[in-house]
C-alpha cells in the first residue's frame, strides 16, 4: 500500500496520479492483465468520483478514502463516466 495518497494536494484540483492509481486498483482486487479498461481510464474514474468526498459535506459518501472511491469507480465501468459493464 502506498505510504500516503497525495489526491488532494496536487495543485488546486483533486485527482489521483497514474502509480496511485495503479496502486488501489490492485488493492481493491484489480487485475489489470484483464480489466476492461486502462490504469488511466481507471484513474480519471477515480477523479470523478472524488465528487462523493469531503469537499462537499452534502454528497460525501466516501470521505477521501481511496479503496471506496476506487470501488466507486470499478462500479461504474472503470472509466470517466459511468457505463454498464458486461
Amino acid at each position: 500500500m502506498l505510504p500516503e495518497y497525495q489526491h488532494l494536494v496536487v495543485g488546486e484540483s483533486l485527482g489521483f496520479s497514474t502509480e496511485e492509481a495503479c496502486q488501489i486498483g490492485e488493492e481493491i482486487g484489480i487485475d489489470w492483465t484483464a480489466a476492461a479498461y486502462s490504469v488511466e481510464e481507471f484513474r480519471a474514474g477515480l477523479d470523478v468520483e472524488l465528487e462523493h468526498g469531503l469537499h462537499d459535506p452534502k454528497t460525501n459518501v466516501t470521505n477521501d478514502d481511496p479503496h471506496v472511491t476506487g470501488k466507486i469507480a470499478r462500479a461504474h465501468g472503470g472509466g470517466g463516466q459511468a457505463r454498464v459493464v458486461k
